[in-house]
């Protein structure tokens, strides 16, 4: 062996397998264990990075293992053979699982749509001018078709759709603007009142004819008291004012009595003030008007809103166990009033 290192061409220790300046190999004998500079105690070996006995550190060899960035020692990573290989594996099973479940999705989805393609290009036996799916599209608005399966095993297909409301009441099916504002189905009278910000106004409209109603109610049997006390005292006999007449006790039929043409008696003369209070309250009559007015106004706003929103529609179709004949199942009937399934059938056909 040369006694100078090959590598950095200092002087080589003889029992030495590195050169104590640059590592390189040597070619000698291992030497036994050296001391640490520092403390003089002897070391564990030459590879040790740090003295076991006081810390201070020691020039390490090529082979030594190098600090973390954590302050955790880890050692020279070292290329693995087959690992490359073991990734592209991984990467290539990832693809095919991927293509598979790709190939699974497509495959369900053909499924459905061949099943929904069924029914939309079949025909009905009682109607079958048209194929269903012209009939359906072509009367509702918005078609949507989807597919499923019973609890009885059977494959299913749903149209859902939706139609108007002046459409459905010119076709004479019973269907009314009322019986849709009552919200049996979903954006009725309420929804129309909310949308439009009606709220308030109704609220407060009712307050005023509600304290209307309650001012002339007070009156008129204020009045019918005055009315019934002049009665008795002009004739001071067990008979009253509208029992006399044959007539029941209320504001109109008083009215009625002191009219010109009424069966009154001449002898029997009204007080002069509570006809004058009859003709005050049929001045304050007159304030039903404008409220009459804006109730009217607010319904035809909500009217106009309820013939505006669409009404939802539903039918359900089962195919026979080959999938290549089909039988209507349900109608949602909820949109179509009292009508039979036979009349909504024709209905969709016209």
């Amino acid at each position: 062996m040369s006694d100078c290192c090959t590598a950095c061409g200092k002087p080589l220790n003889p029992a030495s397998n590195f050169c104590i300046e640059c590592g390189a190999a040597s070619g000698g004998t291992a030497a036994p264990p050296s001391v640490c500079p520092s403390c003089g105690v002897q070391l564990v070996s030459d590879t040790t990075p740090f003295c076991t006995h006081c810390g201070s550190p020691v020039k390490a060899s090529a082979q030594a293992p190098v600090q973390a960035a954590s302050g955790v020692q880890s050692t020279v990573p070292v290329a693995m053979p087959g690992k490359r290989e073991t990734g592209r594996k991984l990467v290539l099973f990832g693809v095919l699982g991927a293509v598979v479940v790709g190939a699974l999705i497509v495959i369900g989805s053909q499924s459905t749509n061949s099943e929904i393609k069924t029914v939309r290009n079949g025909v009905l036996e009682d109607h079958n001018t048209t194929t269903v799916g012209k009939a359906f599209e072509g009367t509702f608005q918005s078609p949507k078709w989807t597919s499923f399966e019973t609890p009885k095993k059977e494959v299913a297909v749903e149209f859902n759709g939706t139609v108007g409301p002046k459409v459905l009441e010119a076709a004479g099916l019973g269907f009314t603007l009322r019986q849709a504002g009552y919200g049996f189905y979903l954006g009725g009278r309420e929804s129309c009142i909310a949308s439009l910000g009606l709220k308030e106004k109704m609220e407060q409209e009712a307050q005023e004819a509600k304290k209307l109603a309650t001012t002339l109610q007070e009156e008129r049997q204020r009045v019918i008291e005055e009315a019934e006390a002049a009665w008795d005292e002009t004739y001071h006999n067990d008979s009253h004012l509208f029992s006399y007449h044959g007539m029941e006790r209320s504001w109109q039929n008083l009215r009625n009595l002191v009219a010109a043409e009424s069966p009154i008696s001449t002898s029997f003369h009204m007080p002069a003030e509570t006809r004058r209070a009859m003709a005050d309250i049929e001045d304050a009559e007159e304030q039903w008007k404008p409220i009459n007015a804006k109730s009217a106004e607010t319904e035809s706003k909500i009217t106009s809103c309820q013939e505006s929103i669409p009404i939802p529609v539903k039918f359900q179709f089962v195919l026979s166990a080959d999938k290549k004949t089909f039988r209507i199942q349900y109608i949602d009937d909820k949109a179509f009033g009292s009508a039979t399934p036979n009349d909504i059938l024709a209905f969709v056909y016209q």
